[in-house]
């Protein structure tokens, strides 16, 4: 009788066959995939740098402890509410141990047979909104100088939709004066096509939903134009009762036309910061990472993976390749072997092996240091590999990593040559035949 598979051993099968891995760590939201039982099956890299702790060490663990440091789940958590549901859930979370507002949504995940398997959990940090809301909430006068000087529009309504106050953003961008904008209708500045869209939320507010809400809409300026904007609103209460809602809208134009223009093809390359800071979100199906070093105080010094994974991530659109490519340049062939190197160590501490990169091996001459070699990486404090990444192997190749075998107590190296056409051989030098000179064996590709 087969035995049936666990949600935790399901979602992680799905995480990866659909590369989930990879996907989700691109993305600026701290994001938790959990099985059915409140277990953590996986976490993006954004959600354990806002923890602070190691992805391994957050896998398995319960939800409620890393999120809350409880011992069980809360009253309010969303994710227990879809697991009795099976339904999208969102909540409006204050969490000390986060820094604050956190806005958590979760959607459900099935298997192939619609057996609910678990959840993708989203936090999305929304301090600043809330800042806003309980700026105007207190004292409109003490926190004017926090929204006026406020890139995004902010623009506070009553409950029959009059606006109440506009900060500088917004009367810049909408090019309405101050006199002109407080006491008008928020209808007014609505397009046709997105009045249905502000019926819906209306009616959810006044169900007594209070709730954040973010969504994609647009509004018409004093001159007709007609400018997309991207929104966060959330109510406004007096005595617990809601008199209003506070609206965040950041102009998207920008955004919008070079988005239009890449997909269209007028743009053929979007040079960028790794992060994209302009909210910018355009899949490609090549990335060339340029520079994988940059200057601080301590020299150069190799980017920071989450940095690569951000640019790399971008490659590939999924509605119309299967696959992507991201490119990185060496600058040198000595960089290029250390691209090699570092990615050789990665996959070897996977397996659990002991590596030591880039090892000192002294070198004496008649009893006296006369200098250095520095082994690419020791295995297990057994063996010597050195990595090449030329045309071919050549014979000063060998006699380098001889060299490292004749100075240590290591008989086995091999050499490694991720060339046009990868190749390596294995060279034995047994410590009771060293006087008398390496024994090399060399062994073709297909033979590890």
């Amino acid at each position: 009788m087969k035995i049936p598979e666990s949600t935790h051993e399901a979602l992680s099968r799905q995480i990866k066959e659909n590369n989930w891995a990879k996907i989700l760590d691109t993305l600026p939201d701290g994001i938790m995939i959990l099985d059915n039982h409140h277990r953590v099956v996986h976490v993006n890299r954004a959600m354990a740098r806002l923890k602070g702790l190691d992805p391994g060490l957050m896998v398995n663990k319960y939800c409620y402890e890393i999120v809350h440091g409880t011992s069980y789940p809360l009253e309010c958590c969303p994710h227990s509410k879809l697991m009795a549901d099976g339904c999208e859930h969102h909540a409006e979370v204050h969490e000390h141990l986060l820094g604050g507002y956190c806005m958590v949504s979760v959607s459900p995940i099935c298997c192939p047979e619609d057996r609910l398997i678990g959840s993708i959990h989203v936090m999305r940090d929304i301090n600043a909104s809330k800042l806003a809301q309980e700026a105007i909430k207190r004292s409109e006068e003490k926190y004017r100088l926090l929204t006026e000087n406020a890139k995004e529009m902010i623009l506070s309504v009553n409950m029959e939709a009059i606006i109440t106050y506009a900060n500088r953003a917004a009367l810049e961008i909408s090019g309405y004066s101050s006199k002109e904008v407080i006491g008008r209708s928020l209808i007014d500045i609505i397009p046709q096509d997105q009045l249905e869209l502000y019926e819906q939320l209306k009616q959810e507010r006044l169900s007594g939903n209070k709730e954040m809400f973010f969504y994609e809409t647009a509004f018409k300026n004093k001159k007709g134009d007609i400018v997309p904007v991207e929104v966060s609103s959330g109510p406004l209460t007096k005595h617990d009762q809601p008199c209003g809602v506070l609206i965040s809208a950041r102009d998207i134009t920008q955004r919008n036309l070079i988005e239009d223009e890449f997909r269209n093809g007028n743009i053929k390359i979007i040079c960028s910061t790794p992060t994209l800071a302009a909210g910018v979100d355009l899949p490609a199906f090549r990335t060339i990472i340029r520079d994988l070093k940059r200057f601080s105080y301590r020299g150069l010094i190799w980017i920071p993976v989450l940095e690569y994974l951000q640019m790399a991530g971008r490659a590939g659109r999924p509605e119309y390749e299967k696959f992507g490519e991201a490119i990185v340049i060496a600058k040198s062939q000595t960089e290029k072997e250390e691209i090699y190197e570092n990615t050789l160590v990665i996959e070897l501490k996977k397996s659990n092996l002991s590596v030591e990169q880039q090892k000192a091996i002294t070198v004496f001459y008649e009893g006296v240091v006369v200098g250095q070699y520095f082994a690419d990486v020791v295995v297990a404090d057994t063996v010597v590999v050195e990595l090449k990444a030329a045309e071919s192997l050549c014979e000063s190749h060998r006699a380098q990593l001889q060299n490292y075998l004749r100075s240590t107590r290591h008989e086995v190296g091999l050499l490694l040559n991720f060339g046009k056409d990868p190749e390596f051989e294995r060279i034995f030098f047994t410590n009771d035949r060293k006087r008398p000179g390496p024994s090399v064996h060399k062994e073709p590709l297909s033979n590890p």
